[in-house]
């Protein structure tokens, strides 16, 4: 237990409570050596101190103390699965031992006899051992689900990112498509024009009908590739989704960022927007504001998006990162903050009442270092 509460400690997110049971298996484990073999190599005094009948009404306190810290309600569902468990092995160890005359089965009847005539301290010794193992293997896999739970959430968020680059590979091609339609729409305004200057009207009014079959091109943002590449997908998104959508992007055609890291941060950004905005029931209320700039050494970002009004938030009134809700409006967010750590920043996260707003500004990788 102690080398848990150290653990927890180094991770800087100390669990408490596990100094209650700590304290309470060091009190039987005291009393165990003392009464067994520490005459032996302690003083008579430090003998009778750790002998003193009180220790075990206070292990008996710090127990309940950190069974009354347990809130959670997998936690009591496992120890009393447990204390059914180990309440059927000690009936069938006792029926053993009864049928084969074994010791079990007459001390069992004497340590009763003890208690109905007001001697408890047996009976709390043996209670508090039981719960301590109880509850030191619950805490054990309390551990390692925590430990488990971070390993999956992180391969989640590293098979997200797998998945936003790949999106982003999809995203460039069909660009390079939009680009060669674009070069190809050129070529039909110049027939147009021709058609128009020869006088052939059934030819434009054909012309212009087939026009308004095709799809508008995508806005330009900005020079830069990715940067516009990441907010045109954004724009189509939104208005599939009835979203409106408002983007500004000061930046230069090149940016001395990762691409990696640039995609990660502003796809994964986006996409919580666009969730959060599509959550809102009135269309008209559904809305994206995103503005990208450079300024004075840093890369500026800020977001916001209207969104439901309903939060998943942790006990440490953090956002939930689980894609199990929706609403919780916090997937990717440590791979946001930890990008933002990279280029010395924080992840400035806000929200009203019917407004998210998420915005940091990532220093220049040559003017931080």
């Amino acid at each position: 237990m102690w080398g848990l509460f150290l653990f927890t400690l180094w991770e800087r997110s100390p669990n408490w409570k596990l100094l209650l049971l700590a304290f309470a298996a060091w009190l039987i484990l005291s009393d165990l050596l003392t009464s067994a073999q520490g005459g032996y190599f302690l003083s008579p005094g430090v003998v009778q101190v750790l002998t003193w009948e009180g220790w075990i009404y206070l292990g008996v306190l710090a127990l309940l103390a950190y069974l009354g810290l347990h809130r959670e309600k997998i936690f009591w569902q496992a120890l009393v699965l447990l204390l059914l468990c180990s309440a059927l092995i000690l009936g069938g160890s006792w029926l053993v031992s009864a049928l084969t005359d074994g010791y079990l089965s007459r001390y069992i009847p004497l340590l009763w006899s003890q208690v109905t005539s007001g001697d408890y301290d047996t009976f709390l010794h043996w209670v508090t051992l039981w719960l301590v193992f109880l509850c030191s293997v619950l805490s054990l896999w309390e551990f390692l689900r925590k430990i488990i739970g971070v390993r999956t959430r992180n391969k989640s968020l590293e098979i997200k990112e797998q998945l936003l680059l790949s999106n982003y590979a999809s995203l460039e091609e069909r660009l390079r498509e939009d680009a060669a339609a674009r070069h190809e729409f050129t070529h039909w305004l110049m027939a147009i024009d021709s058609l128009a200057q020869q006088g052939d009207l059934e030819g434009v009014r054909q012309g212009l009908a087939q026009w308004k079959k095709q799809d508008a091109p995508l806005p330009r943002y900005t020079k830069n590739y990715t940067v516009n590449a990441i907010l045109q997908d954004a724009a189509a998104k939104a208005k599939a989704s009835h979203i409106r959508f408002f983007a500004e992007a000061q930046v230069p055609k090149d940016l001395p960022f990762p691409q990696q890291d640039l995609c990660s941060l502003l796809m994964n950004l986006l996409e919580n927007a666009l969730e959060g905005a599509a959550q809102v029931k009135e269309e008209d209320r559904r809305f994206l504001r995103i503005r990208v700039a450079l300024q004075h050494g840093f890369l500026a970002v800020c977001c916001e998006n209207s969104y439901s009004g309903n939060l998943r938030l942790d006990k440490k009134r953090q956002l939930c990162t689980t894609k199990d809700h929706p609403e919780a409006h916090g997937f990717g967010l440590p791979k946001m903050s930890a990008i933002a750590e990279k280029y010395h920043s924080v992840l400035d996260v806000r929200y009203t009442q019917d407004t998210f707003t998420v915005q940091t500004a990532l220093s220049l990788p040559a003017a931080g270092r």
